[in-house]
């Protein structure tokens, strides 16, 4: 979960309440018939597989009532408070995910996963040294797993512990040099620790790995800029390229031309939608060509498939909003703020910086507000079905990931990169079957790309790991074709 909620105060929090609730549960395994302990498995196939099936089919409050009755029959069996709590934190209730993730680790202190999780849900309530405790427990577990660096180093940065975020970026590095994104937020923290020169060379190497990813091009200008390096303005230009419908390099470059190339300035205000109905841009543009905004985009424009990630790998970078959603209302009298365009631009930005969060916030709005007045193209219409898509699905609300993808399937039953993000969530959801049956028809699909697109690699996505040493999965991965 890549970012935080309203925190709490831990001495109040869920830690101390779960001290009760452990002791509850000692007192019911203590009540077990020696029946059911010798036997576990007889009341779990009755309730515990009823409730798998149902959630499968998408009946997930049929699916949460079924893992209730198995807890009742089994209250040992890890596994049904584990997908309990996995549930009901999909639709809110993150003080029951958070009691069913305890109960689970309390029942199974061995499983990495567990802890992992735990350690995400305890962070999104705000709990910070709770979930430090959880993704430690983790890696005491597993010291191999590269995620659980990252996911401590970027509660860590939250903390504004840089030389602790440091160590764990580092470590997560060591275990997978190749992983840009540690990249990118080991190089957030040199920066904010003022080692400017090992920030860009951080950047420098996530766009090696990674030559199309927008933010690292971003990241990397603003560094430059600090230098006055005038590669600054390159690096800027190349986000604007790689994602034109991110506003916020398009409104450095202008800052950054305003004073030493007006014309030019002048020039960069002239921006394709939805760059140019973001406010911001129209109020500095407005300072320098008068009344005059934004030109209209030409029809030509592409939108890149640079800004769609594949799958749900990667945790934050360290780039937290400035200017948190407080409320979805507009203001004002005017309307100016409430297209379709604008909303899906405002999103954009917050999903290239990682916070999907505000970014989902901003997609639902343009996605509510196209269903009553289409007006975004058919590649941008795409494009923000899938990123709402991941924005719900990377933090972990698979559900509403998977209810957004089958409403895209139901409008374009052709696009491939919707059946791609839909395998990722079934992969996620531990659904072997649907995510090989929709990984297959993404692949079928594959000429349906959008201009520019190219499909993403499940051999290297983290979303298809856990099945990578399984037989079926790795015999589909075989079959399917590499153009």
């Amino acid at each position: 979960m890549p970012t935080v909620q309203i925190p709490i105060n831990p001495e109040q929090g869920v830690l101390v309440r779960s001290t009760a609730a452990f002791l509850g549960l000692v007192i019911a395994l203590a009540a077990i018939s020696a029946n059911a302990q010798l036997d576990p498995g007889r009341a779990v196939s009755a309730h515990y597989q009823s409730a798998v099936d149902l959630e499968q089919k998408g009946r997930i409050d049929d699916a949460i009532a079924e893992y209730r009755k198995a807890i009742h029959d089994t209250p040992h069996h890890a596994d049904s408070h584990y997908n309990l709590g996995r549930l009901l934190a999909a639709k809110g209730d993150h003080q029951g995910a958070r009691a069913e993730f305890l109960q689970a680790v309390q029942l199974c202190p061995d499983d990495p996963d567990y802890h992992n999780n735990l350690g995400l849900e305890l962070k999104n309530a705000g709990d910070l040294e709770g979930a430090a405790l959880q993704y430690r427990d983790a890696l005491r577990l597993d010291p191999s797993r590269p995620e659980a660096h990252l996911n401590l180093g970027n509660l860590f940065y939250l903390q504004r512990k840089l030389d602790a975020a440091e160590k764990e970026y580092r470590a997560a590095l060591k275990l997978n040099p190749q992983n840009a994104v540690a990249h990118m937020s080991l190089g957030n923290v040199l920066d904010d620790g003022g080692s400017l020169d090992g920030a860009i060379a951080e950047y420098k190497e996530a766009i090696r790995l990674e030559p199309g990813n927008a933010n690292a091009h971003y990241n990397l200008a603003i560094a430059l800029a600090k230098k006055r390096d005038p590669a600054t303005i390159p690096e800027l230009r190349r986000a604007m390229e790689l994602a034109p419908a991110w506003p916020l390099p398009r409104v450095q470059l202008v800052k950054l031309l305003k004073r030493t190339d007006p014309k030019e300035a002048i020039d960069a205000c002239h921006a394709p939608e939805p760059v140019s109905s973001d406010p911001d841009l129209r109020k500095l543009c407005a300072e320098i060509v008068g009344s005059q905004g934004p030109a209209q985009p030409a029809a030509t424009t592409k939108y890149p498939s640079t800004i769609t990630l594949g799958g749900f790998s990667g945790p934050a970078n360290g780039g937290y909003s400035e200017h948190p959603v407080s409320s979805p209302k507009a203001e004002g009298n005017g309307e100016s703020g409430r297209t379709s365009t604008s909303l899906f631009a405002k999103g954009s930005g917050f999903f290239l910086q990682r916070d999907y969060r505000n970014a989902a916030t901003y997609y639902q709005q343009a996605l509510d507000l196209e269903k009553k007045k289409p007006m975004l193209s058919n590649e941008y219409w795409h494009v923000l079905v899938d990123n709402l898509a991941m924005a719900y699905g990377i933090p972990g609300d698979l559900i509403r990931s998977k209810e957004v993808l089958e409403y895209g399937l139901a409008k374009d039953p052709t696009y491939p990169n919707f059946y791609y993000t839909l395998a990722c969530v079934y992969a996620e959801m531990g659904d072997l079957d649907h995510t090989l049956s929709n990984l297959k028809t993404a692949f079928h699909y594959r000429q349906n790309l959008i201009a520019g697109e190219q499909m993403p690699d499940p051999r290297t996505d983290d979303s298809f790991q856990r099945f990578k040493n399984n037989e079926r999965f790795q015999k589909l991965i075989a079959s399917l074709p590499s153009d």
